[in-house]
């Protein structure tokens, strides 16, 4: 082996290489899509082969392989399973009890699919537990009095836990 410092090059051997390029002078690896990964519809994981190969006569080369994966960002909206979601809660309901579950879901995964639900319009009857989507019943139901209305709707918001 000699001493001489030989300027080594890159180039991709095999693997996903139509999906990917590498410079040839630093051995930055970048995509080759005009359209960007899907984290919920592409694969996660891609293997390609670089081989580092100098200028020398004969010239010599060596492989690493390489694993990308994708990361997830946060661009789905959690959507509510149903829409609306209806409970009936008889009169006789103790305070604290569950009068249902909302649910919704997000095909985002990770922190990004996590889902906290929050009640947007002030109600002293009913509450909402942030992370399960149980609605409880805070005050007693009294379906004699006249002036309290038959059926209460309630906004309830449902946030993911992604950034942004």
């Amino acid at each position: 082996g000699g001493s001489g410092l030989g300027i080594v090059s890159y180039r991709l051997s095999s693997g996903s290489i139509e999906l990917f390029y590498i410079d040839e002078d630093t051995g930055y690896i970048f995509t080759n899509n005009s359209e960007p990964f899907d984290f919920e519809e592409d694969p996660t994981e891609y293997y390609i082969q670089v081989e580092a190969y100098d200028d020398g006569l004969p010239p010599q080369s060596s492989f690493a392989n390489v694993t990308i994966l994708l990361s997830d960002v946060n661009d789905n909206e959690p959507e509510f399973d149903e829409d609306p979601f209806t409970f009936p809660v008889p009169e006789a309901t103790s305070i604290g009890a569950s009068v249902g579950v909302v649910t919704a879901s997000d095909d985002d995964s990770g922190l990004n699919a996590r889902v906290v639900f929050d009640v947007l319009t002030p109600n002293a009857s009913f509450s909402i537990e942030r992370e399960t989507g149980t609605v409880r019943l805070e005050s007693e139901l009294d379906f004699d009095d006249l002036s309290r209305p038959k059926q209460i709707y309630l906004d309830i918001l449902a946030t993911d836990l992604g950034n942004p």
